[in-house]
């Protein structure tokens, strides 16, 4: 009656989805003799023309490029795959970085072998999934492994924990449409490709699935052909509209995806498909199978008895289909119920659903689905409905066996308020029967990644934001030691480039901090004396992160550094404070400066004078000084002032200067007694001198083209310069100029040149009238 009814439902549907890629021609599989041709090859070396040409004609031009779109052919028998290995060697480490300049959470790195693969930035296009063209797994030296799709070459990338790649395998497929990838449990790889037949020839093989080794041997194929059945007669495209995800049962290996079919007087409608088979002889197990119509995502899982089939409908049923099978001995597996875990409102096979599944796992007696959906009957913020509305993320907890399930909301933005960018949420197992969710929320243009670490009964055991980190991949992330890993593009304020590929990676938290402390509360640090400040975490176990932040309620007087450090800069007290997430703990540090009140040296001055402008004071350290006060007055002025205070360190000061005004300085050094008053030293020895306009240095002469050049080192501050020709000024130039070209010095008519001596002054403007240096030596292009 069941079947009936469906039949009657999907002739009244209209759905139709588009293909994009014309057909081969179909053999049967024959076992060929031929074994996996390997080929060692340099980083230049590699690309897809390590791919040669095979004498049977297997991989010939013609079966690439745009041939793919061309006549339909005969395809190959299946065989080997050829495959190319590259040894990356452990040098390539550019491009490793942290998420956030201070802190430790997470690092991606570029991966220029994945260029451009698999890197939408999310598994939904439009309504409906698409297969997963990027996929992991971790071999037994603790590697990981990143499996991608592109124009029927597999690449498997290995990576070592150092985010370095150690090898790049590749491995060439003869079909051109792709399905999925398995690393199955029982060690060997299962890889499934297809074509269209858009012909609707019965015998034409559309889905191939392969069995490899872990060293990309091929040990055997399953052919499907274009009148494979499911409620429903033929596959005119397969994995259009939809997903591909296998599972495995002993030796019984079950592939659930969708499919168009072409058994309906010509209408093309989609649903879902599944294939059984043995694999010990990879042939088919004539098997049932769960139904839904339209299918636009997929998932499968078991429990070693049973297997649990997810589908997201848009017709008969509207809703996520959830589906129990068991399985027996023979690898047979009969239907035991199907129920719709979240019924979407609409009219059936309209494809528009306002959800996404995109996470499902069994947890103990519980299945886990998660997603993002607009309400549909399940309110947020007491608003439903399904058009034109925010998304939120979703969790459905449902018991494997009575059905009964529990609808959460992990989100509960607004439905009708301002925009919400959610990334699809991902569901990752990472040990003891807990679950990491993660995705991202923007809003203000900052992104957030959202942890959740729930248990398998859909209870929150902690949560964490992390800012300027988002999660926007259209892979499944794998737990890789105690980190989750996924690749993706590059996300950056709204906008999506997946032109370059990046590995992220971000450790797994499972026992939350409850408080961190500082093995010191109080302490008593001397003036210029350092000291570490360590904290500790609580509980001890935690595998929280621990990113420390350090501040000082006054850094004048004690600074700190990123790694806890403090130093005393002053006599006082300030508050040191550790900081990580919502948890704090401070530290009250006092510093005092040495108890004897000894005076202060008292400083010795010196002056000197190398700018028009400036005159420079200097003088000698004194030990146990802070800083130091200096004094001034010109012969106009009748008592010193202070002009300058200037800080431990510093032993000398340019002071603005006039010339022709004398000038008299003097000096003291300052600092703090035993009590944290200021004491001050003796005022050195008054240096007096009058500013003038220092004269030219490195003055130098010699024939140039027309005339003898002339050249000078300039004088800061000074107005201009005078240059002199035997003894009478030949040339007035402006303080920019340090060169000039005397066409005096030279006969043109004879080419001979006048031995003329020269000397420059430079020159300040003071109140309108010039200020002169001293001459400089004399000199001409014989001395």
């Amino acid at each position: 009656m069941l079947k009936k009814k469906l039949i009657a439902l999907l002739l009244a549907s209209s759905m139709v989805l588009a293909g994009f890629v014309s057909v081969y021609g179909a053999e049967d599989f024959t076992d060929s003799g031929d074994g996996a041709t390997m080929e060692s090859v340099t980083e230049n070396e590699w690309d897809e023309d390590c791919f040669s040409d095979t004498e049977d004609g297997d991989f010939t031009s013609e079966e690439s490029g745009d041939a793919l779109f061309s006549d339909e052919k005969e395809i190959p028998a299946v065989q080997n795959g050829e495959v190319c290995i590259e040894n990356a060697g452990q040098g390539m480490t550019a491009g490793t970085s942290v998420y956030n300049s201070k802190s430790s959470f997470g690092r991606r790195k570029t991966f220029p072998q994945l260029a451009d693969m698999g890197n939408s930035p999310g598994s939904y296009s439009l309504n409906w999934a698409n297969p997963e063209y990027t996929s992991y797994y971790t071999d037994t030296a603790g590697n990981l492994h990143i499996v991608a799709w592109k124009n029927q070459i597999l690449y498997d990338v290995s990576c070592n924990p150092d985010l370095n790649i150690t090898s790049v395998t590749k491995v060439k497929l003869q079909l051109p449409l792709w399905g999925g990838f398995y690393a199955a449990p029982d060690g060997n790889f299962y890889v499934v490709t297809g074509q269209k037949n858009l012909d609707e020839n019965d015998r034409l093989t559309v889905v191939r699935v392969l069995k490899y080794d872990r060293t990309w041997k091929l040990l055997g194929a399953t052919d499907i052909s274009g009148d494979y059945t499911n409620m429903f007669k033929g596959i005119y495209i397969p994995f259009d509209g939809a997903s591909l995800r296998m599972t495995q049962i002993g030796s019984t290996l079950i592939v659930h995806t969708g499919r168009e079919m072409y058994g309906m007087d010509g209408i093309h409608h989609q649903s879902d498909v599944t294939f059984v088979i043995n694999t010990q002889d990879m042939t088919l197990i004539n098997s049932d199978m769960p139904y839904c119509s339209h299918s636009f995502n997929q998932f499968v899982v078991n429990d070693g008895y049973n297997v649990y089939f997810l589908d997201h409908g848009d017709a008969y049923d509207r809703g996520l289909i959830l589906s129990s099978f068991s399985a027996s001995s023979d690898g047979h597996i009969a239907q035991r119920s199907a129920v719709n875990i979240f019924p979407f409102m609409g009219p059936a096979g309209q494809n528009y659903t306002g959800c996404q599944v995109t996470g499902f796992s069994l947890a103990g007696d519980n299945l886990i689905t998660v997603g993002r959906s607009v309400p549909h009957s399940f309110s947020v913020n007491g608003l439903t409905g399904y058009e034109d509305l925010n998304l939120n993320a979703f969790m459905i907890i449902t018991d494997k066996n009575s059905k009964a399930s529990r609808f959460i909301w992990l989100t509960q933005y607004s439905p009708s308020g301002d925009v919400i960018r959610l990334t699809e949420p991902k569901l990752i197992p990472v040990g003891n029967n807990q679950y990491a969710v993660l995705f991202s929320d923007e809003t203000s243009k900052q992104s957030v990644l959202h942890y959740l670490l729930m248990d398998g009964s859909g209870n929150i055991l902690l949560s964490k934001l992390y800012k300027n980190v988002t999660i926007q991949t259209d892979s499944q992330p794998i737990l890789w030691g105690r980190n989750i890993v996924w690749t993706s593009g590059n996300y950056d304020n709204h906008n999506y480039d997946g032109t370059e590929t990046f590995l992220y990676e971000i450790p797994v938290v499972t026992t939350p901090l409850s408080g961190i402390a500082l093995d010191q509360t109080s302490l008593t640090l001397d003036e210029g004396k350092t000291q570490k400040l360590t904290p500790s975490f609580a509980p001890v176990d935690s595998d929280d992160v621990k990113d420390m932040s350090w501040t000082s309620s006054n850094p004048k007087i004690v600074s700190v550094s990123a790694d806890g450090t403090i130093k005393g800069n002053g006599y006082g007290q300030a508050v040191i404070t550790a900081s990580t997430g919502e948890f704090q703990a401070q530290c009250q540090v006092t510093v005092r400066v040495s108890e004897t009140d000894d005076p202060l040296a008292t400083p010795t001055l010196k002056l000197s004078q190398k700018a028009a402008n400036k005159m420079r004071l200097i003088w000698k350290k004194v030990p146990g000084a802070k800083g130091y006060q200096i004094y001034c007055k010109t012969n106009a002025q009748s008592s010193y002032k202070r002009i300058k205070t200037l800080k431990t360190g510093t032993v000398s000061y340019d002071a603005a200067v006039v010339p022709g005004v004398k000038y008299s300085f003097k000096v003291r050094a300052y600092g703090t007694n035993a009590s944290g008053k200021t004491k001050y030293s003796r005022f050195s020895p008054v240096k007096s001198q009058k500013a003038v306009v220092p004269a030219p240095s490195k003055i130098s002469c010699k024939m140039s083209t027309g005339g003898t050049l002339v050249s000078w080192s300039k004088v800061a501050g000074a107005s201009g310069y005078v240059i002199y020709r035997n003894g009478e000024a030949a040339k007035t130039v402006k303080a920019s100029i340090s060169s000039w070209k005397d066409p005096e010095s030279y006969d043109s008519q004879t080419g001979m040149y006048w031995i003329d001596n020269y000397y420059i002054k430079a020159f300040k403007n003071v109140n309108g009238k010039r200020i002169y240096s001293k001459p400089t030596k004399t000199v001409n292009f014989r001395s």
